[in-house]
């Protein structure tokens, strides 16, 4: 969202940078947040630093909150497209108004692109080529996915009365009931 609304290069790259640091940090950076002893996490700053504190202590983010206020969500799903870029992204919502990827599909299909200054007949091809391979590629479930889902699936039948097990397998989990 940040580099779509156009902020500094720095500052679109300072939080995957903080939230790799966090990732590997061996201590147990929200507890230490939230009894007021932030940490010393090397490459994150204090208006990073501020923002995980508050995370941290509210469980909310007012930036990430404004964020999503001037920018509809749906315009990271435009990323995914092949050769497009946030500023093409923020090319296409200003000028078109198209903030997802039917927005897109809907445009390709009536022609509007072609108003936009900037766009070429080679861009246009580019954009309807690279939505056909975000078509395709959305029809599979990459492995990272399938494992938050399976995760998220274990954790939620973990706690329900009278199973005793969940063993994950490659082609589907097995619960094991109790009675």
């Amino acid at each position: 969202l940040l580099e779509i609304r156009g902020a500094p290069v720095f500052k679109t790259v300072a939080s995957p940078r903080a939230a790799d640091a966090l990732e590997r940090s061996p201590e147990d950076v929200v507890a230490l947040y939230r009894a007021g002893d932030p940490p010393a996490i090397p490459g994150v700053g204090k208006a990073i630093s501020d923002k995980i504190a508050e995370l941290a202590t509210t469980g909310r983010l007012g930036f990430l909150e404004r964020l999503h206020a001037e920018l509809p969500p749906t315009l990271v799903e435009l990323l995914a497209i092949p050769g497009v870029g946030p500023k093409t992204v923020r090319l296409l919502w200003e000028r078109l108004g198209i903030e997802s990827l039917d927005d897109l599909r809907t445009a390709l299909r009536a022609g509007t692109l072609r108003a936009v200054p900037g766009l070429t007949e080679k861009g246009i091809a580019g954009l309807r080529a690279g939505l056909e391979v975000v078509d395709r590629r959305s029809a599979r479930l990459t492995l990272g996915t399938a494992e938050r889902i399976v995760d998220g699936l274990v954790g939620a039948l973990e706690d329900v009365p009278g199973v005793r097990s969940i063993v994950p397998m490659v082609s589907r989990p097995v619960v094991a009931y109790g009675f």
